[in-house]
């Protein structure tokens, strides 16, 4: 895996890193305010590590408006 962390982007090797210190998964709104980037380019990187296989969906959790989809490092 560390092949392919070399060809990720910072932004994309930061929010793995986050993603793997936490097994249980992290929501789109924690990953936004950990990398200080926002929701939405924390979701077209996440799109891009799901293609490359390396993260997965995790649960999602409703929040009362729209539910609040959790990412999780392959591992």
């Amino acid at each position: 895996m560390s092949n392919a962390l070399e060809r990720l982007g910072q932004t994309q090797q930061q929010l793995l890193r986050h993603l793997q210190s936490q097994r249980e998964g992290l929501s789109i709104e924690a990953l936004s305010s950990a990398l200080n980037v926002s929701r939405n380019a924390v979701r077209q990187h996440l799109s891009a590590l799901l293609a490359q296989r390396l993260v997965a969906h995790g649960a999602v959790t409703p929040t009362g408006g729209r539910p609040e989809q959790i990412g999780r490092a392959h591992v």
